[in-house]
């Protein structure tokens, strides 16, 4: 087991698990494509519609050569067939305080 972790150490996260919230109407599901400018860079592995947030959002596995560009230009989620505008943002969700990833209070 040691060695096959030390290789793994050795060559570097493959892929980062990004927490994203859409910004266009969709509710993501488990095993959709995202896409980072236009080149495929990851697949959803969790995704609802939040009624705490009012928010459709998820989890999406992301090649980490594209984490950057994801973070800085979004992310894009294919919902049946379509393309839908989404943004990175920092998981939990939700907070005790109600405050959420991205800063906005709720009620």
């Amino acid at each position: 087991g040691r060695d096959a972790l030390s290789r793994v150490l050795e060559a570097g996260r493959g892929r980062a698990l990004c927490g994203f919230i859409m910004d266009e109407p969709g509710i993501p599901r488990s095993h959709y494509k995202v896409f980072c400018e236009n080149s495929e860079a990851g697949t959803v592995t969790s995704g609802t519609m939040s009624p705490s947030l009012n928010a459709a959002l998820g989890l999406a596995m992301i090649d980490s050569g594209a984490v950057a560009a994801a973070r800085r230009a979004g992310v894009e989620v294919e919902i049946r067939n379509r393309r839908r505008r989404a943004s990175i943002t920092d998981t939990p969700f939700y907070t005790k305080g109600g405050r959420t990833a991205r800063g906005v209070q709720t009620a």
